[in-house]
């Protein structure tokens, strides 16, 4: 990605995976495979601190009350201090925790491999209680990250039940069952339940008794949370399509068909724009009301869920990339745009220049340059000669086609790869700087080629 598509920075960890972020008090708090929790500044992406857990950390922390509450797939649950990342306390809960901790504001509320839910004080980890369902690879384990609301916990099941529990006890309350396992987060708004499953079906439940409300059917499995906003339900398929939902109702105001699986909520920008990311590495702006497309970003990788702040979207992604996006300066974009090289259509020619250089600059990104052997989590940034576009020759590019960097620019790029040459300047998949100069000379031949 560079400027010319929105980004701010990237993060790149040390982890083969990132989390998706929490944002607090202008900090942007993410976990790692390598069991790494760290804090980085919202505007800049410059790392504030980190702290080393006891295991993988595969869940969004949660951050509430300036604590950041994390779990690890070594079963450690950890608050920790959110301006410093000490730690304030740690409790132990007996198995892999892979769901985001829910909390409302005095329990934190944790789901395990081993299919029991616990419920721990946010002031010292003690236990109030736990609740067990059976181990996620057994009928009954726990599925979902639970939701929490009006007094109850909302969870999913692998037996393909949502479980409503009494927040204060853990005593169950009752139970819906559906067709397939139920990995959709419960949303709960004004009285009802909405959740996926992965029978293909939406549905909506009394939020105190187990009565189906109504149901929508769509043509993938639901593992997508709902996102619920002024009478609508926006909630994401396998399919590929995303759906606006009467929340009354059920009846299909619009769908959306994008590129790959949506297995994530989308996210809300003031009140007319929705932002979500497929699991093609595609990222869509969508109006609200129509569900007509704005623009869509090509990341490259599967993303999660984005966490949005005033115009600002972090979108972590599978390839242990955590990216910081400016949505305003999107404004505009060809809605069929492939920014990082995706189909572009019928493009102007300042257009097919920012393209090309958006093409370089992404090639040596993805490089993950290691300067003088630093081995910790850091925000990368690349400045890079791409003046060599200025003189391609523009010709209009039809729809579905794709844009490559042309081949002047990738000597330009060979060129400062060569320029960087030393013993101590290696990629991050421990290459040396010729080995990938080499690279781009073979991918300039075969451009000749064809």
């Amino acid at each position: 990605m560079s400027s010319a598509s929105g980004q701010l920075w990237r993060f790149l960890t040390t982890g083969a995976t990132v989390t998706p972020p929490a944002v607090f008090e202008g900090l942007v708090y993410t976990g790692d495979s390598n069991g790494t929790v760290s804090a980085l500044d919202g505007p800049t992406g410059s790392l504030e601190w980190d702290q080393q857990l006891d295991g993988p950390v595969t869940a969004a922390p949660t951050v509430v009350d300036r604590t950041v509450c994390a779990g690890t797939q070594a079963g450690g649950v950890y608050a920790l201090n959110a301006k410093t990342g000490a730690v304030r306390w740690q409790q132990t809960v007996g198995s892999a925790v892979p769901f985001q901790p829910q909390t409302d504001g005095q329990t934190l509320y944790v789901g395990v491999d081993a299919g029991s839910l616990h419920a721990l004080s946010l002031d010292d980890g003690s236990e109030s209680w736990q609740t067990s369902f059976g181990s996620f690879l057994s009928p009954g384990g726990v599925a979902s990250p639970p939701t929490v609301a009006n007094g109850s916990v909302y969870v999913g099941s692998t037996a393909g039940r949502v479980h409503a529990l009494d927040a204060a006890t853990g005593g169950k309350r009752w139970q819906f069952s559906t067709a397939g396992i139920v990995r959709s987060t419960p949303g709960v708004h004004a009285g009802t339940v909405y959740f996926g499953s992965d029978d293909g079906t939406v549905y909506a439940v009394d939020a105190g008794t187990p009565r189906s409300r109504w149901t929508f059917r769509t043509e993938g499995r639901v593992s997508a949370a709902p996102l619920i906003e002024g009478g609508t339900v926006y909630i994401g398929s396998h399919d590929g399509r995303l759906y606006a939902l009467d929340a009354d109702s059920g009846t299909c105001y619009w769908r959306h068909q994008m590129s790959g699986a949506i297995t994530t909520a989308p996210a809300l920008v003031g009140q007319e724009t929705l932002v979500v990311g497929s699991e093609e590495g595609l990222l869509y702006a969508l109006d609200a009301g129509d569900g007509a497309r704005q623009w869509r970003l090509d990341i490259g990788d599967q993303s999660g869920v984005p966490t949005v702040v005033d115009t600002v979207a972090y979108v972590a992604s599978e390839a242990g990339n955590l990216y910081a996006i400016d949505l305003a300066g999107l404004d505009g974009l060809d809605p069929t745009a492939g920014v990082f090289g995706g189909q572009v259509d019928a493009q102007t020619e300042g257009d097919v220049a920012a393209a090309a250089a958006a093409d370089v600059e992404e090639a040596l990104s993805d490089s993950d340059l290691t300067w003088g052997g630093v081995e910790r989590s850091e925000t990368r940034r690349l400045t890079l000669d791409t003046s060599a576009v200025d003189d391609i020759d523009p010709t209009t590019i039809d729809s579905g086609t794709e844009t490559q960097a042309p081949g002047d620019t990738v000597d330009k790029a060979v060129d400062q790869l060569r320029d960087l040459k030393g013993s101590e300047t290696t990629t991050g998949r421990g290459e040396s700087v010729d080995d990938q100069a080499e690279a781009l000379s073979e991918l300039k031949k075969r451009q000749d080629e064809s």
